[in-house]
């Protein structure tokens, strides 16, 4: 596995690079080295990255049973991430934009039943604001 597939993989499951330390018990530095080729890619990272793919499936055809289909976020300009879900015709409805992954992954997981409702206000030019929590 390379570098660029990593970094595919986690995309494709609409993760950040801390949600997937996270999911690995590991590092966020861990994720972004193997991404950068900083650092080699271990071989059981192939083997954990299909297991979340097949968790991710999983949760899809629950989704679609249940008649909601998933949220996910993609790359829609080179600065912009539009979150929506693919219809059961295959086609896309956007929701809303947001200028990094942190953010577009957090609207995905809320919208996915995770994520807490007062985390989300208004709606900015490009849609709903994330409230950041002060350390």
């Amino acid at each position: 596995m390379t570098p660029d597939d990593v970094r595919a993989r986690r995309e494709r499951l609409g993760m950040t690079q801390a949600q997937l330390a996270q999911a690995l018990n590991t590092s966020r530095l861990s994720v972004s080295n193997w991404e950068t080729g900083r650092h080699p890619v271990p071989g059981w990272l192939t083997l954990a990255l299909e297991a979340l793919t097949l968790r991710a499936i999983a949760a899809d055809r629950r989704a679609i049973v249940s008649g909601d289909p998933p949220y996910v976020y993609i790359r829609s300009e080179p600065r912009l991430w539009t979150v929506g879900f693919y219809g059961p015709d295959g086609k896309w409805h956007p929701e809303s934009d947001f200028a990094d992954t942190e953010d577009a992954a957090a609207r995905v997981a809320y919208l996915n039943g995770g994520g807490r409702p007062d985390e989300w206000v208004g709606g900015g030019p490009y849609g709903p604001t994330r409230v950041r929590q002060s350390a």
